[in-house]
């Protein structure tokens, strides 16, 4: 019988093999995978040690299992290549050996240690094979385990205590035909909600995870949707890009959430994105935004509100891109998605609603 993270190991690299996007895309599909094996009480996002915060923790009965991920586009960029080229400054890949060790120093139970690497074959593979050699020794030497793949391949590999193994990918589930009102679904909405008041402790990167998690268990294919979806909109040959939290996309698209390019130009991608765009959603929540005032936390709904309809999407909406989209398929929906459920903001949920109504979408943790 397969242990319960090789399962979730297995899984997340089959379906990040096909996709390219944010570090946020990789860690929903892992979180996503997680749930499979583990229940939601059980996993635990950006867990603080000495030197910064930890992804994943996962407790199991008797182990805590420990991960970093290292997958996805930094801009235009491989973020392995970025890791390699901050090693010497200390922000590398030892910087995450050491928050994994100060971990197990505070653990009474048995801390397994992972560092999961994924090579994005779009903006060039960063690992050479003598580089395997250097990383994977150095995780097993300081008892951390050395996970990767490279999306040219067809496998990924574990290293544990020295020992290289060699694992088949599962084959691809197919898209099927997304509903189109999918957003509009009061059940999907109060399943959502109903996780999200049972991590009210977590971070806002959580709550996007479990929007995730909630979207791919009704069938929704890993090629559809993502977090941190960059866009040019108009404003090719520049640095600017426009980032919502998250994007839904038909079953037309091929999973390429980032620019395409390298590190010394932008390449538009726009125009494979926006023709299949069905939504786009801001989100608002998390441990640290309640611990703001109430002022706050108003203040920065309003904000994030503007930017979503006075600046994502007339964008969009202008762009040449998007006025390729087929004339029968309605235009995306905007929504905002605040997860605090403090009743001291329904004044202001509702003065959104009135003022945006035909516009944007506002769904609130405290309306259920």
């Amino acid at each position: 019988m397969a242990d319960k993270f090789e399962k979730v190991l297995a899984g997340f690299f089959s379906e990040a093999n096909t996709v390219c996007g944010s570090e946020g895309l990789y860690q929903s599909i892992f979180y996503h995978h997680a749930r499979g094996e583990f229940r939601q009480n059980q996993i635990r996002r950006e867990e603080s040690s000495e030197g910064g915060k930890i992804d994943f923790i996962l407790e199991d009965t008797d182990r805590t299992i420990a991960v970093e991920l290292k997958a996805g586009a930094n801009g235009h960029r491989n973020s392995l290549a970025n890791m390699k080229e901050v090693e010497s400054k200390g922000k590398g890949l030892q910087h995450d050996l050491a928050k994994l060790r100060s971990l197990e120093r505070r653990q009474s139970k048995r801390v397994e240690s992972w560092l999961v690497c994924l090579d994005l074959a779009a903006l060039g593979v960063a690992f050479s094979k003598s580089d395997l050699e250097k990383y994977s020794r150095l995780s097993n030497v300081q008892e951390t385990r050395f996970a990767y793949l490279s999306q040219q391949n067809d496998e990924y590999q574990t290293w544990i205590a020295g020992q290289r193994k060699v694992r088949k990918l599962n084959a691809p589930h197919h898209a099927k035909q997304i509903d189109r009102q999918l957003l509009e679904s009061k059940a999907l909405w109060s399943d959502f909600f109903a996780e999200v008041a049972l991590d009210r402790g977590g971070p806002e990167c959580s709550h996007v995870g479990l929007f995730y998690h909630v979207l791919r268990r009704t069938g929704l294919h890993h090629k559809q949707a993502a977090s941190e979806v960059f866009f040019n909109c108009t404003r090719y040959g520049t640095r600017q890009y426009y980032i919502p939290d998250f994007a839904i996309f038909d079953e037309r698209f091929s999973g390429h959430f980032q620019l395409y390019g390298n590190n010394l130009r932008t390449i538009e991608n726009d125009q494979y994105k926006l023709p299949a765009l069905l939504s786009v959603l801001e989100f608002k929540g998390g441990a640290a935004f309640r611990a703001k005032s109430i002022s706050k936390r108003k203040e920065e709904i309003v904000s994030d509100v503007e930017k979503l309809v006075q600046q994502i999407k007339p964008r969009i909406e202008t762009s040449l891109s998007f006025q390729e989209r087929d004339k029968n398929v309605a235009n995306p929906k905007f929504t905002m998605v605040v997860t605090d459920d403090d009743p001291r903001l329904q004044p202001c949920i509702e003065s959104l609603r009135v003022k945006n109504v035909g516009i944007a979408d506002i769904r609130w943790a405290g309306d259920s």
